[in-house]
């Protein structure tokens, strides 16, 4: 019976070293040798930055591409006619509206293309 006590508090002593390191204060273990989550003191409520900027690029993204296969001018006139739309076309129009990163990005793409077509 010792011998198998002696391999419990082994398996409890390396499962205390691989927590330590990796989540302090996560775990503890009861007075019963089972492993239970410890509760956590506050709760953090933080505000998605890397969603909020991964958003941005993209519709960055997506407006540089469509100004750059519509052309300005006709992407202009689709945005003139969301405007005149209903509330959620012109919601839509107001984040579309050309800016100068996305004219920048079809300007690149446009001296992109003309610089492949001569290669």
């Amino acid at each position: 019976m010792s011998r198998q006590i002696h391999h419990f508090n082994q398996r409890i002593s390396r499962i205390e070293r691989a927590y330590s390191g990796r989540i302090p204060g996560m775990f503890s273990i009861s007075e019963d040798g089972l492993v239970v989550p410890c509760v956590r003191s506050r709760l953090r409520f933080r505000f998605p930055f890397r969603g909020l900027i991964s958003g941005l690029v993209m519709i960055i993204l997506i407006k540089g591409a469509l100004i750059y296969h519509l052309g300005q001018d006709s992407y202009s006139a689709r945005i003139e006619a969301m405007l005149a739309g209903v509330a959620y076309e012109q919601a839509a129009a107001y984040v579309l509206m050309p800016d100068w990163a996305s004219l920048r990005l079809s300007e690149v793409c446009t001296q992109l293309v003309n610089f492949m077509r001569q290669s």
